[in-house]
Parts: structure tokens; C-alpha cells; sequence
């Protein structure tokens, strides 16, 4: 099998496996895999999509975010907008995005919710 058929399978097989997960977990609220696995699906997806941009359709799981509100559950208004949500997955990668995001404010102040 050569590359680009590989990855062209490969694609296909990410594309169906992340819509499966997004469908288990924003649709039924009833997630199978960790946060971490998804993650690791996409960015496998992404870099992919990177390497053969010819495989990147505009429906692909890389070109969008969530899915449609689940109608049982009520919605929520932030009192503060969520204006980014960056995973980081240790000590290290914590730094690095801190440090990048205090440069990028110039000295403003920075406020943190996360999640572990």
C-alpha cells in the first residue's frame, strides 16, 4: 500500500472514529474514551491533514467544533465569555502556555479556570 493510500485509509478510519466519539459525547452524554485519547485522534488527524492537504475535506471532524445542542439539557450563559480553551496535558506544557499567553497581554492581567 503506498503512502498516500495509507494515509487516505487512515483519514478515513480518524474521521469516522472522532464522529462516532463526538456523536457518544455531545450528542448521548455518554463519552466511551478519555479527553486525552480524543485529543491524541485529532492531532493525529490534523498532522495528516497537514502532511496531504488533498485529504482535507470541509466536512472533516478538523473543521469543526461540537455539535448540535443536546434539546433535553438547559443552556447556560457564561458570565464571562470563554474566549479560548487550550488543552495542556502536563507541568511543562502548562508553563509554556502561560508564558506565551502573559507575552501575547503585554502585562495584563490574567485570569484561570481549569479543569483536572
Amino acid at each position: 500500500m503506498s503512502d498516500a493510500s495509507s494515509a487516505s485509509a487512515r483519514v478515513a478510519e480518524l474521521s469516522e472514529l472522532l464522529r462516532y466519539h463526538d456523536r457518544k459525547y455531545y450528542v448521548e452524554a455518554r463519552p466511551e474514551i478519555t479527553d486525552l485519547e480524543y485529543d491524541r485522534l485529532m492531532k493525529e488527524l490534523q498532522q495528516l491533514e497537514r502532511d496531504h492537504p488533498e485529504l482535507a475535506t470541509p466536512d472533516s471532524p478538523t473543521q469543526r467544533v461540537g455539535d448540535a445542542p443536546v434539546p433535553h439539557l438547559e443552556q447556560a450563559a457564561h458570565r464571562i465569555p470563554m474566549l479560548s480553551i487550550e488543552n495542556v496535558y502536563d507541568e511543562d506544557e502548562l508553563k509554556a502556555y502561560g508564558e506565551r499567553i502573559a507575552g501575547e497581554l503585554e502585562g495584563e492581567g490574567v485570569g484561570w479556570v481549569v479543569e483536572l
